[in-house]
Formats: C-alpha cells, sequence, structure tokens
C-alpha cells in the first residue's frame, strides 16, 4: 500500500514539473510599458503611477524614477511636464513646494527668535531686581559706616575738647 501511494506521489509530481514546463507565462509589463499605455491622456497617466508624468508637448506619458529631479529630455521644459496632477505643472510645483519649506523655515527661525528674546528678557528682569536688592544693600551699609565713623569722630573731638562745627566740611562758615 505504502509503495502505490508513493508511485502515485511521484507520478503527480512529474506531471506538475511537465505541466510548469509546458505553460508560457507572460511577464509582467515594465514601468514604462504601464505608463505609455495612457497616452493621451492626462488624468489616466498621473493616476496610474507616481512614477508616471505626462507631457503636454507631444501628448504622452513617461515613467521618471521620484529620485529625478529636473526636466526630461523625452519633455523638454519642466513647464511641459505634469505630474501628480494635471492642473499644476511640476515647474509651479517645484516653486510652491520650495516657498512654502522657505516661508515655514522662516516661522520657526522667528519662534525660535522671538522665545529666546522673551526668555533672556526675563532673566534680564531677574537680574535687575537681583541688582537693586544689592545696591540697596550697599546704600544700608554705607550710611552704618558713615554714621559709626561720624560717632568716632565725635568721641576723638570731645576727647580733646574741640569745636565741632570748626572742622565740620558739611557747614559753611
Amino acid at each position: 500500500m505504502r509503495i502505490k501511494l508513493l508511485i502515485l506521489t511521484c507520478a503527480l509530481a512529474l506531471v506538475h514539473i511537465v505541466a510548469s514546463q509546458n505553460s508560457t507565462e507572460t511577464p509582467e509589463p515594465t514601468q514604462d510599458e504601464k505608463c505609455e499605455r495612457h497616452n493621451g491622456s492626462c488624468s489616466d497617466c498621473v493616476k496610474e503611477s507616481a512614477q508616471c508624468f505626462y507631457c503636454t508637448k507631444n501628448d504622452h506619458c513617461f515613467y521618471r524614477p521620484p529620485e529625478k529631479v529636473g526636466p526630461d529630455d523625452r519633455c523638454g521644459s519642466l513647464d511641459d511636464m505634469k505630474r501628480f496632477t494635471c492642473i499644476v505643472s511640476t515647474k509651479t510645483g517645484y516653486i510652491v513646494i520650495g516657498s512654502v519649506t522657505g516661508v515655514l523655515v522662516l516661522l520657526f527661525l522667528i519662534c525660535c527668535c522671538y522665545c529666546c528674546r522673551k526668555r533672556t528678557k526675563s532673566n534680564n528682569v531677574a537680574e535687575w531686581v537681583k541688582w537693586e536688592k544689592n545696591r540697596a544693600e550697599r546704600t544700608t551699609w554705607r550710611d552704618e559706616q558713615r554714621k559709626e565713623r561720624q560717632g568716632r569722630m565725635d568721641d576723638i573731638r570731645q576727647k580733646y575738647g574741640l569745636d565741632e562745627r570748626k572742622y565740620d566740611r558739611n557747614i559753611t562758615k
């Protein structure tokens, strides 16, 4: 029984191998062929793939990898190329994308400068308060020193019997 099962399995495998060799499979079309199917229709061309672009100069749909930027030799200028949409040319798309990117970078830089300025300004206020506090402390200390010095000078004048008015600088004669 096992031998019959083994022979049957080998026979089926052999039939499968022979059948697969005789069958002719159609190769899958290349990207160029996929895009060229839509010559004459811009909307069908740009819907096919992001790698297809439509040339309005000669009404053809061409394949172009997305890494390539700039005009294509088969179409001419960027004004004649339509990619992703039939409304806007590739040149206009590049200009809009560049402008929007520039505006976004500029806004980001403005926000960074504004935040840094605000932070610096708040730090300056804190430093100003600290400086004023130190100034008030120095003024208080200087006044105390002046009173102490005046007291010592009064003690010396009293000890030697000197007239206070004669040696006082603040009083005019």
